[in-house]
């Protein structure tokens, strides 16, 4: 369980913090609070997690139980962490693949980029990060992707997702690459889920 980052919503009336982690889930169950209040009880690395329930929230960590995803937590004034059960925190960190995280026009907080090579002929698609210019000429690292680029360049068209720090990036392109089940999916010439022990 890594923490990605840390984002401020405003929720019940006021600005909270919560804070996002990677980390696989190894349990999901419902149940109800003692004001019998339906929630979601959340296991990882031996550690339960409650939120109140929400069928989307629900929905999304039943689909990604088991696998490298990532699970949204709010630091309560208790001292503990409660799974956060706005959905639209989760959307909102799930589907941030096209917003630009930085100004444009500030050259040092752009110095890095995810893009996304799409097969035309397959329909197979490549996401990585890059530390440069998107006019470097750089391609990608994956070398399965790289054979299949070298054998039919013209197949092949990018579209740049996102520009950022490099920081940022890495972590968008991590997020992208669990979300998507790049790795597992074969839909994907990505062969790596992108985490680091």
């Amino acid at each position: 369980m890594q923490l990605i980052k840390s984002v401020e919503y405003f929720v019940s009336g006021s600005n909270k913090t919560f804070e996002i982690y990677e980390c696989v889930v190894d349990e999901v169950e419902e149940g109800l609070d003692s004001k019998h209040r339906r929630t979601i009880h959340v296991t990882l690395q031996g550690k339960t997690f409650v939120g109140l329930f929400n069928k989307q929230v629900y929905e999304f960590l039943c689909a990604n139980e088991g696998s490298p995803s990532f699970i949204v937590l709010w630091p309560s004034g208790k001292g503990n962490y409660m799974l956060a059960y706005k959905w639209g925190i989760w959307d909102d960190f799930a589907n941030n693949t096209v917003v630009q995280l930085v100004p444009k026009d500030i050259p040092e907080c752009r110095d890095a980029f995810v893009y996304m090579w799409v097969d035309t002929f397959t329909g197979m698609k490549y996401i990585g990060v890059h530390k440069g210019s998107d006019k470097d000429g750089y391609k990608g690292s994956g070398h399965l992707f790289l054979e299949r680029l070298a054998d039919r360049p013209e197949d092949f068209h990018r579209t740049i997702l996102a520009y950022g720090t490099h920081e940022s990036m890495i972590h968008l392109e991590t997020i992208l690459i669990l979300q998507l089940k790049a790795r597992t999916s074969g839909m994907y010439y990505n062969l790596s889920d992108n985490l680091r022990s």
